[in-house]
């Protein structure tokens, strides 16, 4: 007998197996992009090569710009609904 629990679990993390077998040889398939920073950075200390760290813009650049998008959408679509909500139940009050 299975769980519901169980069926996500295994469906989450074969699309994070698959997700990182893909973008393995591209970028090195870290899915946190602090590991990726420093696996990149150590191996241009150890090698030397410059080319290791071809792709070390993508982990301060990806999570730079999610977050920016982040704090916009929350800035302009989630407080507005905040703030209206708060507005009617004031009025409400009296």
């Amino acid at each position: 007998m299975t769980n519901d629990n169980s069926i996500s679990t295994f469906i989450v993390a074969v699309a994070l197996f698959a997700s990182v077998s893909i973008a393995g040889n591209i970028s090195g398939g870290c899915i946190n992009p602090a590991i990726g920073f420093a696996q990149n950075f150590v191996r241009l200390l150890i090698f030397g090569d410059v080319n290791e760290c071809k792709f070390l813009w993508v982990y301060i650049v990806g999570p730079s710009l999610g977050g920016m998008l982040a704090a916009y959408v929350y800035r302009n679509f989630f407080t507005v609904y905040f703030n209206s909500n708060n507005e009617s139940k004031a009025i409400n009050a009296f």
